[in-house]
């Protein structure tokens, strides 16, 4: 069973984050990283006490259409 904070972290959850100040977050930015993964940085935004908190969410290496060949 996976807690709240775990879920914020899976690749495609929609979930917001309770601010340590007890209120609501709301998403407010996404930070692509530049590498070749799906690697991305989730911002959430708290309206009442303006706190931000980060997540950063693995992802794995892009797939391409890259195929060796025979030596």
């Amino acid at each position: 069973m996976t807690n709240d904070f775990e879920r914020l972290l899976e690749p495609g959850c929609t979930d917001l984050p309770e601010c340590r100040c007890g209120k609501g977050m709301h998403f407010a930015n996404i930070v692509i990283l530049p590498d070749e993964t799906s690697t991305h940085v989730r911002v959430y935004a708290c309206d009442a006490c303006e706190h931000q908190m980060r997540l950063t969410v693995w992802g794995n290496p892009v797939e391409t259409d890259y195929v060796p060949t025979a030596s």
